[in-house]
């Protein structure tokens, strides 16, 4: 059964926040990472929005219970660009070659979907639809 994403009542951290800060946050963060060229910025990003949900306190739980299937696609992505890029110094070859390039590519698909659907459903579960 896939777990469905809803607000989740609390009293910490961003569910303390007026909803249009939140999405505010969320604006800043989805840019962020959909410009930023650096891997360093995109896990910055991504340990923030961890942060921000431990902050939250009661949302927790429900949030990495809602990212679950969000991870498996990001693996599935990661090595979908891996299969797919050639390009760079190859590390190996099993039929298809695994190279740099692959490798860099699919790690940044893989943390820009985490952190868009991740800040995406932290808003959610913490943002009053009242």
């Amino acid at each position: 059964m896939i777990p469905t994403v809803s607000y989740h009542p609390g009293i910490h951290g961003l569910h303390r926040v007026c909803p249009e800060s939140g999405l505010a946050f969320l604006a800043c963060a989805l840019l962020a990472v959909l410009g930023a060229g650096s891997l360093a910025i995109k896990s910055g990003i991504l340990v923030l929005v961890f942060a921000l949900a431990i902050w939250s306190e009661g949302s927790v739980r429900a949030w990495c219970r809602s990212l679950r299937f969000v991870a498996i696609f990001s693996v599935l992505l990661f090595l979908a660009q891996i299969l797919a890029i050639r390009e760079g110094t190859s590390f190996f070859r099993f039929g298809v070659p695994i190279t740099s390039g692959g490798v860099l590519a699919g790690i940044n698909m893989a943390l820009r979907f985490l952190v868009v659907l991740s800040a995406s459903f932290l808003f959610v579960l913490t943002t009053d639809p009242d």
